[in-house]
């Protein structure tokens, strides 16, 4: 009976140990979690501005940044109008975000891992860079450190018993 407990006890600490944790989603390079994020138009310089982007599964999944008094914002951030902000999210993969505000003029800000660019419809369009600062790390897996908790005191009861 003993020797039952000590192998469970071994083999959840195997397994929390080993355990690789993935990330549900990248995008634009990114890993899950919360950024700060600043957009840097050189040529420009009105057009800079900064906001929060949220990166979840299965992309981004929330955005909100203001850009000269233009608000850019999606909570969800499914492809399509967004009833809550009224802005229409064009394009959300891994590889580009594409999200248009259309209640002053109607404007385009597409990210990819390269840049970003803002393009007013019948207007000019502006290339820049963009930054971000994890702002939030995310918590530990409850349910892995119970795991190793519970595989340790197995084991050191398992090791005072034998003694």
């Amino acid at each position: 009976m003993k020797r039952k407990y000590f192998v469970l006890a071994l083999f959840l600490a195997a397994l929390t140990i080993f355990h690789s944790e993935s990330a549900e989603a990248t995008a634009l390079g990114l890993a899950d979690g919360v950024y700060n994020i600043s957009l840097d138009f050189p040529t420009n310089p009105i057009l800079n501005g900064s906001g929060t982007l949220t990166i979840g599964p299965p992309a981004v999944s929330a955005f909100h940044i203001m850009l000269n008094g233009v608000n850019f914002d999606c909570q969800g951030c499914d492809l399509g109008f967004d009833s809550t902000s009224g802005d229409l999210l064009l394009s959300n993969t891994p590889q580009i975000f594409a999200i248009r505000d259309s209640h002053v003029k109607i404007t385009d800000l597409v990210f990819d891992p390269s840049g970003v660019r803002l393009s007013i419809i019948d207007g000019p369009i502006d290339f820049g860079t963009w930054t971000v600062i994890h702002s939030q790390v995310p918590e530990p897996q409850g349910v892995l450190l119970l795991t190793l908790g519970i595989s340790v005191l197995g084991l050191r009861l398992h090791i005072r018993r034998r003694k």
